[in-house]
């Protein structure tokens, strides 16, 4: 009997261990905030002016494409791994349209320096396993390094969008020192030119004087620069706030656990 009864006392211990290990691993996620966003600091990564902007860059992807996509962090995962977190919370939010499953979620987790990229069934064509782990090495990894939160978060969602629209990745804005050499260089050019135009004017060819520069062939005289060049600047995500009233909410879509994850 008493050695029964240590078995027993032996198997509700277990149960008990087993139970404190699989609640411990698997942390529950954070609930959506209401009224709803797609971006979600619970980290506190950002400040409100950069989390505005995160904001608006997704519902210009809403607007633009109808996608969901999210970004949430967390202050730390409670000892759960990244990819069932990721599953858990995209399905307890229900990102992308329902029956489109149509939602991308980029989770940051602070504390495990972790991240990933969780797609939905319905875009999985668009950013599968390889391009999701691109996106992260080129666009996220290298500023969270560096520092640069916003950058990372930012410049990782223009990747996503430009994967779901199947459009090539817009330019980054030219700095400005450098927009500044560009005129200096061209106005120099210029004023060359002016100034070959005026030395060729004054040696007429009925004159039979021979033009003091002669390398230039049949110039006449500068024709301007061609009315064709195109700006290298930022051409930014087009329309305005979706709707006019922001994000109406989460429709209900599901993920398979595609995408990729990665550490910095």
């Amino acid at each position: 009997m008493i050695r029964r009864a240590g078995r027993l006392a032996g198997l509700v211990l277990v149960a008990a261990l087993l139970f404190a290990v699989c609640a411990h691993a698997y942390a529950a996620v954070p609930n959506p905030p209401v009224p709803p966003r797609l971006f979600n600091d619970f980290a506190k990564l950002l400040d409100t002016d950069a989390g505005e902007r995160i904001e608006q860059q997704l519902l210009d992807i809403q607007e633009q494409t109808s996608a969901q996509v999210a970004v949430v962090t967390v202050p730390s995962m409670d000892g759960d791994y990244i990819e069932h977190y990721a599953v858990e919370l995209f399905e307890a939010w229900g990102i992308g349209r329902q029956n489109e499953d149509d939602g991308v979620l980029l989770l940051i987790a602070n504390e495990e320096r972790k991240v990933k990229i969780e797609v939905g069934y319905g875009l999985e064509g668009e950013i599968n396993d390889s391009k999701a782990g691109r996106i992260l090495d080129t666009y996220f990894t290298p500023s969270m390094q560096n520092g640069n939160v916003e950058a990372a978060i930012s410049d990782t969602v223009r990747a996503i969008r430009a994967e779901i629209t199947g459009e090539p990745l817009a330019e980054e804005e030219i700095p400005l020192y450098i927009k500044i050499v560009l005129i200096v260089v061209a106005a120099f050019v210029l004023i060359i030119a002016i100034g070959l135009i005026k030395a060729f004017s004054k040696f007429p060819p009925s004159s039979g004087t021979k033009p003091p520069f002669t390398g230039f062939g049949g110039f006449r005289g500068f024709g301007g620069f061609g009315g064709g060049g195109r700006s290298g600047g930022f051409g930014g995500f087009g329309g305005g706030r979706s709707g006019g009233g922001g994000f109406g909410g989460f429709g209900g879509g599901r993920s398979g656990g595609g995408g990729a994850s990665r550490g910095w």
